[in-house]
This record gives C-alpha cells, structure tokens and sequence, in this order.
C-alpha cells in the first residue's frame, strides 16, 4: 500500500475547508462544501467527521511547512539524489494586489534581459545520465573511513533477481559456484597513467537493484586476515556488504550480504564502522506498515555486529515535530560511545549510546545514555576524545559535551521533549564568539585543534580552546575563505594513535583540505612551535584537472589525499606539499583516474542547458592498497600497485603486502 492510499480525500478536503474558513474565505467555503456534499463522502456539516476535532488551526499550512522540511533534510542526508522535491518559491506570496499588477506589467521587460531563461532551474528528474551537483554542505559529516573510484562492464548491467542473503564472511557452496550473472555486472580492467606510477587495477560493476542508488561506501577499518576486504554500500533501498578480493584477478565472483532488516521502502542516511572494525552502524529512514494498513514514517538506528547480531538503538519519542533526519554517526575513538545527529532543518538532536561489545551478547534493544535537545539546527559533531565531542551549527552554535553516565542510572526513561539535556556536562557552550552560522568541524587528534568552516559566511577558524579549562594561551587562527570560490568539502589529515597526544615541535604537520567549485583545494599547514604557539598557514593550491571538487578523501595514514568529482579522481602525496630550500612548488598528482561514461550519459557532466556534478563516494581501505569510488548505481574499486602505503615515513604495522 502506498503512503497516498492511507490518506483519505476527506483528511484532505477538510484541511482545505478549515483553511478557506480561518482565513476569512466564507464564500468559498461554503462553495467548497456544497461540492464536496455532491460526492457523497459527507451528509452534512464537515466538522461531524470523526477527526475533525483533532485539527489544530493552521494545519494545513504547517503540514505542508513540515512537508518542506522534511523533504529538505532528505535532500542533505543524501536521499533523491541529493536534490529536493520541493523547494521554497522566491516570490512574496503575500505582496500587496498593486504591487503584483505592477510586476505582471513588467514582467517582459525583466524576461527580455535574460534571453528567456529561469535564472534558478528547477529540479531535473532523475536518470541514471544526469549527474547533478549536492549541495556540500552535507556535512560529509564523515565517519571512520574515506572513498572511492573507477570502470564498468556496460554490456550487463541489467540486475539480476535478489539471491538470498549470504554471510559477508562465510558464503554457501551454491552461492560459490554460482554464474557472473549471479552477482552484479562487472568488470575487471587494468588502467595506467603514461605519465605517472604506480599503476592501477580496476574492479567495477553496477547495482543488481534497478531501486537502489548510492550514499556513501565505506571500507572496514580493520585490515583483514583472508585476502578480501570488507565494503559496506548504503544509500536509497541498499544497505550491502561486499567481499572485495585483494587482487583484483580474483574477481571472479563477488559475494554480498544485504541487511535483512531493510525493506525496498527504506533508504540509510548515515552510516559509519566502528573504530575496531567489529560492527557497523546505519541510520534507516522508511515507512512501517502497522496491521490496520496505515503506513507511519519510521526511523531506525541498527548496530549490526560481526557475528551476525543486531542492536536496535532506541530513538526515543518523536522529540522533534516533524522527526527529521539522521545526518551523520560517529563512534567514539575507543568504541564504547555512538553518537548520532538527528536534524529537521529547524531544531537538532544530538543521542549517545553504549555500543555492545564483542565479548558480550548484544541487547536486542538499546536506549540511549545521553542526549541534547537544541532549538537550532546543527550541522556536524566531532569526537574530539573517548567521552567528549563538540558540536556547530547556526546562529554561532559551537559547543562542547562530555558524557555522563552516572545522571541517568537511576533514570532509565527515554528523551522527551520536556527534558532538553540529560547524560552530558557542558565543557565549552560558545567555543567562538559571534553568530556565524557553521557548516562544518573537523578535529585533528595530533594537535588537539578544531577547524571550523562557514560556507556562507567564507569563514575558517581554527582554535585550541575546546574546552572552557583547557590551558592553552594560543589565540585562534583565522581565514577569509574567497568569495568568488563556493567551498564544498571539508577534510583533516587522520593521525595514528600513537601521535593523538602529541603536541611538540617534533610532532609531524597536520593538514586541512578545503575543496572549491573552481577546481582546486586549498591545503592549509597546521603545527604548533617549540613554545606551543599554534601554528596554521595555507602552504598550496591543487588543482583538479576538471572542475568542480565535489569529494576529498585522506589515506588512513595521512599520507595522501584523493580528489574527485563524478568523473575524475587524482591522488597527491603529502610529500608534495612540503618546502624544498625553502619553497614549495606546484605538487604533481601521483595517480590520475577517469570514470567510463555510460552509453548517452553527456560528455563532461553536460546535459543540456545545464552542468551538473554529483558529489561522489571515497573510501581508502585500511591498508592503503585499495580506493573505492561510487556513484548512483555505479561502484569501482581502484587497487593500487605498488601500493601508496609502501611510501609511508613509517612502516606498515598491519595491512596487506603488494599484491
């Protein structure tokens, strides 16, 4: 049953009469309710239906207000394509009757200046040729991993029926011997740069499901025993786990496990591993179905776990009106906490939980430890140790919480919208001072600095004052981003563990990755001096050999950085920003890659009148031998050899030799 068929025509018809009568329209009304007795589906006065009484004023505007909304942080969470449904008219629907007549009358003039075209497109429809652009301010709220890229065997690409589901570890004889066509179409090609090295292998194949699109790839953080990898897919009707083989001649076969709890109605809007590499966490946004037929939006936050079981981490009552969105979910460093952010585009929640643990069966159900109710929208949350985080978001949001589990041992309820705060002690509430709406936060472990990024306001602040007891005397550092340039995505060299607490002139320089429309990515130096002054300077631009820069993706171990749009990856080297007597010269890509176009797909993001790039999916594997690219139904797995982790300024303690 759709979600259209548990509407009647008289919820709808009522809502109408109820708003024609509150705003005065009496004539109207009266009208409306002489035809609507004309069907049959009312005998007599409206307010005799049975729910009449449960209508509030205003409800048919404030449902389609909540209709907008909605639709809006779908949109950011990665859902429809990234792009909305619905968007907010530019016009003044309430202007005065003399001053619409005089825009009517001027109307061709103001046409006639711009060559008969809308200055603000409005939303394609989807296809798999179209590649649009997202809005970067999907906090790429990243989690425990990076992305991905390359080609495709267009020939097959029709899926096949669904299999049932295998184990991600353990596959059945059947499935094992099974035909090519039992899996997606794939195919494995081997492509080198003649100007660079090392070479690149490429395993590529697109969805079997013809409803599925991709959000997000990600690679299990830990580098596995056998001689495959872990790749978890999320987006719209997909929540899937590859087995990759490390050798891309291997790949014959590839065996998947598709969670069991995700029905075809269903999309994942965030989705992260688990710092250990024992479980994954997905946020599920869809309908349930209950027994009388009615279908209620329904939001599900599962902990699936490496031997198969599965968490259900409980939400909690609708605190938020409409519900909104899981954006983003981060696992703590040490694993013990998850966090999510739930957002409506208007007010923001902010959920901790105790993960289970792999020594211990997992609870079925699981309510959260800690959570935070705000009156603003949040955009991103970073750990920024085991059991504290901070936050951002509009109108100068920038806070900082640290998880206390003794407040709720007594108090096992669930959030509610009278509680606001419950399990945290607030450690810094207004890092930065003003009012600047923030997009972004991201936080280096090494030097124990924030950076945080206004996209509207072109600003990036990085400071050392997290906490309101923190010690540092070293004031912020702080840049006007261009204003001819549109930032997309933000990200921060990773640090080993080893290095999180280091803060001397010996530690090594972390980096600060912003990526811009134009093409290029500014790469900003951070350190501190001898006398712990902290130090940031933007030491060089790359440049993307097309434009825009809609995706950045570290190496695990820091050491190189992958740059892409829906058509190109290049990878450089950390090494390539570094002074040589005393200059640093313009850094030359290490691995250059281009996605195969689909048969009628346009030519260099084209279509029409209109240029549009979506924001693709990157993910390095643990080991650094591995780069997987994903975008719309479409994933690459890009093998490295040798691999880039081989020039690492330390060795390799775990991963895979060159295959």
């Amino acid at each position: 049953m759709s979600a259209a068929a548990t509407l009647h025509s008289n919820h709808v018809n009522y809502l109408i009469w109820r708003y024609l009568q509150e705003q005065g329209f009496e004539h109207a009304a009266i009208a409306f309710t002489r035809d609507w007795r004309r069907t049959g589906d009312i005998a007599s006065d409206p307010d005799a239906l049975p729910f009449a009484h449960a209508v509030q004023r205003n409800d048919l505007v404030s449902v389609v207000q909540y209709g907008v909304h909605y639709d809006q942080a779908r949109a950011k969470a990665g859902l429809n394509n990234g792009e909305r449904k619905f968007v907010w008219s530019k016009f003044d629907g309430r202007g005065a009757p003399s001053r619409r007549r005089d825009s009517t009358e001027n109307g061709a003039k103001s046409r006639s200046t711009d060559s008969g075209r809308r200055k603000d497109k409005l939303p394609v429809a989807r296809s798999t040729a179209a590649r649009s652009l997202r809005k970067g301010d999907v906090g790429e709220a990243q989690f425990n991993g990076d992305r991905d890229a390359m080609d495709i065997d267009m020939g097959s690409a029709d899926g096949e029926p669904e299999q049932d589901p295998t184990s991600p570890t353990v596959a059945s004889e059947s499935d094992q011997a099974g035909p090519v066509e039992r899996y997606d179409s794939m195919d494995v090609l081997v492509q080198t740069d003649l100007k660079v090295e090392p070479k690149t292998s490429t395993i590529s194949w697109h969805l079997d499901k013809p409803s599925a699109n991709i959000q997000r790839v990600l690679w299990s953080p830990r580098s596995e025993e056998d001689d495959t990898k872990t790749l978890l897919t999320v987006g719209e009707d997909l929540c899937r786990f590859y087995q990759i083989p490390v050798s891309a001649r291997d790949a014959k076969h590839l065996e998947h496990f598709d969670e069991p709890t995700l029905s075809s109605s269903c999309g994942v809007t965030a989705a992260t591993w688990r710092p250990d590499g024992t479980a994954t966490c997905c946020a599920i946004d869809g309908l349930r179905e209950l027994p009388s037929g009615t279908q209620l939006s329904q939001q599900v936050l599962l902990e699936r776990h490496q031997d198969g079981t599965s968490t259900t981490l409980q939400l909690g009552l609708p605190s938020l009106e409409p519900p909104g969105i899981v954006l983003a979910i981060h696992y703590s460093p040490d694993s013990r906490y998850v966090l999510a952010l739930r957002t409506n585009m208007k007010r923001s929640m902010i959920q901790v939980w105790s993960s289970a643990r792999t020594n211990v069966d997992a609870p079925p159900l699981s309510e959260s430890v800690a959570w935070r109710l705000f009156d603003n929208q949040v955009s991103d949350a970073q750990w920024i140790s085991n059991d504290t985080f901070a936050i951002c978001g509009d109108q100068g949001l920038s806070a900082c919480y640290q998880v206390d589990e003794s407040q709720g041992q007594d108090l096992s309820t669930l959030p509610t919208a009278s509680v606001l705060m419950r399990g945290l002690i607030p450690r810094n509430s207004n890092i930065i001072e003003g009012m600047t709406d923030w997009d972004v936060i991201r936080f280096d472990h090494r030097h124990r600095i924030a950076a945080f990024v206004s996209r509207s306001q072109k600003r990036l602040v990085v400071t050392p004052k997290l906490r309101s007891n923190d010690s540092s005397t070293s004031p912020d550092v702080e840049f006007n981003l261009p204003d001819a340039k549109s930032v997309q995505p933000v990200e921060i060299s990773p640090s080993r563990p080893q290095q999180d607490h280091e803060q001397n002139d010996s530690a090594p320089e972390s980096f600060l990755a912003l990526g811009y429309g134009d093409g290029t990515v500014a790469i900003y130096a951070i350190r501190y001096t001898s006398d712990q002054a902290l130090v940031c300077n933007e030491v060089v631009d790359l440049n993307l050999m097309v434009s825009p820069v809609t995706a950045l993706a570290w190496s695990t171990n820091g050491e190189h950085l992958a740059v892409s749009n829906s058509s190109l990856v290049q990878v450089w080297s950390r090494d390539s920003f570094a002074r040589t007597n005393g200059a640093v010269h313009s850094p030359r890509a290490t691995i250059t890659w281009r996605r195969p176009q689909s048969p009628g797909e346009p030519a260099d993001g084209e279509n029409g009148d209109e240029v549009i790039d979506r924001e693709p999916s990157l993910s390095w594997s643990a080991d650094g031998t591995s780069l997987a690219f994903a975008i719309n139904e479409q994933v690459s797995v890009v093998g490295i050899d040798p691999p880039l982790q081989a020039s690492m300024r330390q060795p390799v303690m775990n991963g895979h030799r060159s295959p």
